[in-house]
């Protein structure tokens, strides 16, 4: 992808550039080599002659002639080939003769400006040449127009995709926090309230962010936070502690990225009857992204929290077509403890 990453952004810009470029040396190649034998004028003359020559014929052919085999109609391309040539080389060989017939001869270039059979001979193998350096050019540009399209395509499809797997990390943040919700208010629990109410803040950060690709970090963590105080008002006995190590203020993540490995060691590595609860997060800014989320782990828990279905699924599958492999996501479980750690790149 790399090597034609240039390409394929702007095509036509480029391979318009490339044939400036190569048209103007083709100009003073010829220039320079007539030089030896005539003088400036005549070879100018012959010089333009020749570019005129070689990019009408090579142009022509690559976009009016050449898409008659595309469409699988040989015979008229054979006839219109063959018709085409003919007129640009008498037209080419008309030119030379009265540009440089009446000019005295210098050397071997001049001796041939007429209509000599090696002349000829040579127009048509410089006619020839011209349709195979056409038909090449032709391919190169419909190949990298191809590859923009495929890449146009390609990208909206996993934008497509990525928009699909973020719209349902919204759901999925409510249906969990409702569970609580609806655990609180069958207990006729006073801290219905206060869940309402921290639920609404969160919510209302999510609306506002939904249509955001990137959020600064240390907004992310304002969420997390958050988060984390309402985990707290409905679990009172677990301990949390959240440690965040940010140098560089301005670092972007993308949208909702690091909640669900938190929202895992809520939903896995909790036991509401259980006072030994905990979960430590920790966030570091080093060449990478680092978070790590540790929890508590109680008796008889069966749940892999790697395994958290639309949560972590979800993640994995925003973590690779976000950073393809330049990411890492590990899960650590022993009978107590379960940790999780995520190091992705700075954006």
């Amino acid at each position: 992808m790399i090597k034609s990453d240039i390409f394929i952004k702007n095509p036509k810009k480029t391979i318009v550039i490339a044939q400036f470029i190569f048209w103007v040396s083709f100009f003073i190649y010829f220039f320079f080599l007539e030089r030896q034998y005539n003088n400036v004028i005549n070879s100018v003359l012959f010089s333009a002659k020749a570019t005129v020559f070689y990019s009408v014929l090579t142009y022509f052919h690559a976009f009016y002639i050449l898409p008659f085999v595309e469409r699988k109609q040989y015979l008229k391309y054979s006839i219109i080939t063959l018709l085409f040539l003919f007129i640009i080389i008498v037209l080419s060989l008309s030119f030379e003769y009265f540009a440089f017939s009446k000019s005295e001869p210098k050397s071997s270039f001049s001796e041939y400006y007429n209509f000599s059979g090696g002349q000829i001979v040579r127009t048509i193998g410089s006619a020839i040449n011209a349709l195979i350096i056409s038909a090449l050019i032709k391919f190169t540009f419909d190949n990298f127009l191809l590859q923009k399209q495929q890449l146009e395509q390609s990208k909206s499809r996993l934008e497509t995709e990525m928009k699909y797997l973020k719209a349902q990390i919204n759901p999925h943040f409510l249906f969990n926090t409702l569970n609580s919700l609806l655990y609180l208010t069958r207990n006729k629990s006073d801290l219905a309230p206060d869940v309402v109410e921290k639920l609404s803040e969160l919510m209302r950060y999510l609306l506002e962010h939904n249509d955001i690709d990137e959020i600064p970090l240390l907004k992310e963590v304002e969420f997390i936070k958050a988060y984390l105080e309402l985990e707290k008002i409905r679990i009172p006995h677990v301990s949390v502690n959240f440690k965040v190590n940010i140098k560089n203020e301005n670092i972007n993540i993308p949208t909702m990225l690091l909640l669900p490995l938190v929202e895992n060691a809520f939903k896995h590595g909790i036991n509401k009857n259980n006072s030994e609860n905990y979960v430590h997060i920790e966030i570091n800014e080093t060449d990478d992204i680092i978070l790590t989320v540790e929890n508590s782990l109680w008796l008889n828990n069966t749940i892999d929290n790697s395994r958290d279905g639309m949560g972590i699924n979800n993640l994995k599958k925003r973590l690779d077509l976000l950073f393809g492999n330049n990411y890492k996501l590990t899960f650590d479980k022993n009978k107590k403890v379960f940790k999780s750690k995520l190091i992705i790149p700075k954006i």
